[in-house]
């Protein structure tokens, strides 16, 4: 037999609420900041390219339009948080996020030049810079943070561990 007072579970509730409604506002204003961050970080990789211009220059193209529908989204929350859902609007951050991550994860294929150990150094450099940026805007949204970190540094490791060299 449970002797749980109901006005404790209200408070409960809505304690959680409050909370989440809060994580999902820090994600929203950090995000402002982070665009600005994936857009240089692209910006220096498109400056330090070795690869096929066409491509690096369509990768450049669809982060940027990333970030910007990103910014738009936050913009859009900052004005009318009310307009949409708690939900919907986790979803609309998670997704950018996901799109973002995808992105960024296929720079190390793009960028990744064998041989050329200053790209790949500039490569970790604008990775390890970004991972730390993550850290810090996704710290209230544990699930995209991680998806970002994997789908960024997993196949950066996979193509390091696959090279028989020994720098790599």
């Amino acid at each position: 037999m449970s002797f749980v007072n109901p006005s404790t579970v209200s408070f409960e509730s809505k304690e959680r609420q409050k909370l989440r409604e809060g994580q999902i506002e820090y994600a929203f204003i950090q995000l402002k900041v982070s665009m600005l961050a994936t857009g240089f970080s692209a910006l220096v990789l498109l400056l330090w390219g070795h690869s096929p211009k066409p491509l690096v220059l369509g990768w450049f193209v669809l982060i940027l339009l990333v970030s910007f529908w990103r910014y738009l989204v936050a913009q859009q929350y900052e004005r009318h948080p009310g307009q949409h859902s708690l939900l919907e609007w986790e979803q609309r951050f998670v997704f950018g996020v996901v799109a973002a991550s995808i992105l960024l994860g296929s720079a190390s294929m793009i960028f990744f030049v064998p041989g050329d150990y200053y790209a790949q150094a500039v490569l970790m450099t604008v990775f390890a810079g970004v991972s730390a940026g993550a850290l810090n805007s996704l710290s209230a949204m544990l699930r995209p943070m991680r998806f970002l970190l994997m789908m960024m540094l997993l196949p950066l490791a996979m193509r390091l561990f696959i090279r028989p060299t020994t720098i790599s």
